[in-house]
């Protein structure tokens, strides 16, 4: 029983410096999942996330970016076609031409 408590000890003490080590590093999300996916496969998620520093939630999030592109290309083309518009001008504008829904992928510019 000695010999059992002995070697939870010193784990525990190698945890702790492990995640103190780990934490020093003050690494970014980004580089913490890819981390987090190396060793996934030998250790539990929470308990890597947990040395870590960062939460599950942060691993597990995923963005989702949106290409722009056509609505900026859309608004740059009425902005050189109609040189003397304001910005609620150009948003009339891109709503007529556009007829802006979900469809089209286009979001409301205003909101």
């Amino acid at each position: 029983m000695a010999e059992l408590e002995r070697l939870v000890g010193q784990l525990t003490f190698e945890l702790a410096a492990a995640r103190k080590t780990l934490q020093a590093l003050e690494l970014p999300v980004s580089r913490k999942r890819e981390v987090i996916n190396t060793m996934a496969a030998e250790y539990p998620v929470r308990l890597l996330c947990e040395l870590l520093g960062c939460g599950p939630s942060a691993y597990y999030y995923r963005s989702e970016g949106r290409d722009d592109t056509e609505l900026r290309e859309l608004i740059e083309q009425i902005a050189l076609e109609f040189p003397c518009y304001c910005y609620r001008r150009i948003t009339v504008e891109v709503r007529r031409r556009a007829a802006v829904s979900d469809r089209t992928g286009f979001r409301n510019p205003v909101e």
